[in-house]
């Protein structure tokens, strides 16, 4: 689960133009004159990156820290691994009490990377973003141990990074990662409703730690949807969409056995989901054209039939877009009673 998105990051296509074009100088590729060797080896380097840098830089057991897991995947690209080396051998230079000066090892890895960095900017060709992302903090540290600081490079660099993510919408991926974990978990509740209760012990359970995992690992998109309407610039569409259909399977699952959707009393689990789901809803439809998205319409239907306010039900009909849906909606109201309607009921309708 931990490295799910590593594949989607991996091979992700080059936006139709040249990276160079947006970028007004690349100063911070270029190397310093070096200071003579000191005689360390490449593994010497690592060894050193491993057990004194990464225990350094983090509260966590080395092994288990961010600078051990960027180890072990920059091991796996030249490119990342020479800038690394670069780093690696100018701070164990420091650390065993030379110049601030990188030594030639450093010198000759940083000419390495930032030649293969460089080629990575002018192709057209697939790009490997965690490679990419990884140069970028490698070269941001060595830089950072300069003495003086140079600030153009440290400001091209700076500019470069934000150039380099918006040009592939990098931070959008974390979104698109949730979303489709949203929509695994909208088929377990779906078999999980059309099961037996002896067939499925802890299912639900099981269900909802998921989802309050997500709730918890990706706090950022709800504080997105949650700031929905004062955010400049506006929050993305997809963080909206994937936060309104979970607040959808919050109330799903709620409702997937015997509860029915509009029962009353409202739950208080479903009450709040109800709340949230409409807030960021009204938020997602005047943010951008959804649609063809045919999960949200879902999470209008399901917010349309567990609703008892006739203003929330109106627009809910009138945003629902496709035919199909809007049919079942129509459908389903008139067969909704006073006690609301179950899930097998839902399904006896429409099947």
């Amino acid at each position: 689960d931990d490295i799910g998105l590593s594949t989607q990051l991996a091979l992700f296509p080059f936006p139709s133009f040249g990276l160079f074009s947006a970028l007004s100088s690349i100063s911070f590729t270029l190397p310093m004159d070096p200071a003579p060797s000191i005689g360390t080896s490449d593994s010497q380097a690592v060894a050193f990156h491993r057990t004194v840098l990464a225990p350094m830089k983090s509260t966590q057991v080395a092994a288990l820290s961010s600078h051990t897991l960027f180890l072990n995947f920059a091991i796996q690209n030249r490119m990342a691994l020479h800038l690394l080396l670069a780093f690696s051998h100018s701070e164990l230079a420091i650390h065993q009490g030379y110049s601030d000066r990188p030594p030639l090892e450093s010198y000759l890895h940083f000419q390495h990377g930032s030649r293969l960095f460089t080629q990575q900017l002018e192709s057209f060709t697939h790009a490997n973003h965690i490679a990419m992302m990884l140069s970028f903090l490698y070269l941001y540290m060595f830089w950072m141990r300069r003495h003086p600081f140079d600030v153009s490079r440290l400001k091209e660099l700076s500019a470069s990074v934000l150039v380099y993510v918006r040009a592939f919408a990098l931070d959008e991926l974390m979104i698109l990662d949730v979303y489709f974990a949203l929509i695994t978990i909208q088929r377990e509740i779906n078999r999980y409703s059309q099961g037996s209760e002896a067939k499925s012990p802890g299912v639900e359970l099981g269900i909802k730690r998921k989802l309050e995992r997500i709730r918890e690992e990706q706090s950022f998109l709800f504080e997105l949807a949650a700031n929905g309407a004062q955010q400049v610039p506006a929050t993305p569409l997809m963080a909206l969409v994937a936060v309104t259909i979970f607040h959808a399977l919050q109330i799903y699952l709620a409702r997937s056995r015997d509860s029915a959707l509009s029962q009353l009393p409202v739950p208080c689990e479903v009450q709040r989901a109800l709340k949230d789901l409409m807030t960021t809803a009204y938020y997602t439809v005047a943010t951008g054209p959804v649609q063809l998205l045919e999960r949200f319409q879902w999470a209008l239907l399901i917010a349309g039939i567990e609703t008892h306010d006739p203003i929330h039900r109106d627009w809910i009909s009138a945003s629902i877009s496709d035919p199909a849906i809007k049919g079942i909606f129509q459908l389903i109201q008139s067969a909704k009673g006073s006690s609301g309607i179950t899930m097998r009921a839902v399904r006896r309708l429409v099947s």
